[in-house]
């Protein structure tokens, strides 16, 4: 994990909002974003890659990714997209294995 936000924190210290728990983590593969770094520089508006994990109550949580071979569509650059596949699986058998 490259980063976390703790979004209901923010909310709270920023705006005096409350909601319910939700973290952001931005989850990142150094060899596969060196990769796409070095393929398509554009690809840094798409890095790292987000998890989400909200909490949904009554001990319930939801923990939503964004597919990065679909992310990789909006640069029109197919050879990223097929590189990011690998990224895709990664999280799929991360997410699997929760």
């Amino acid at each position: 994990m490259l980063t976390r936000i703790d979004l209901h924190e923010k909310f709270r210290d920023k705006l005096g909002k409350e909601v319910p728990a939700v973290v952001i983590l931005g989850a990142c593969n150094p060899q596969l974003a060196y990769e796409a770094y070095v393929h398509n520089s554009d690809v840094t508006a798409l890095l790292p890659c987000n998890a989400v994990i909200r909490d949904l109550g009554d001990g319930q949580h939801s923990v939503e990714l964004a597919k990065p071979s679909v992310l990789m569509q909006s640069l029109g650059d197919a050879s990223l997209v097929e590189l990011a596949r690998a990224a895709d699986q990664r999280l799929e058998r991360a997410l699997q294995a929760l």
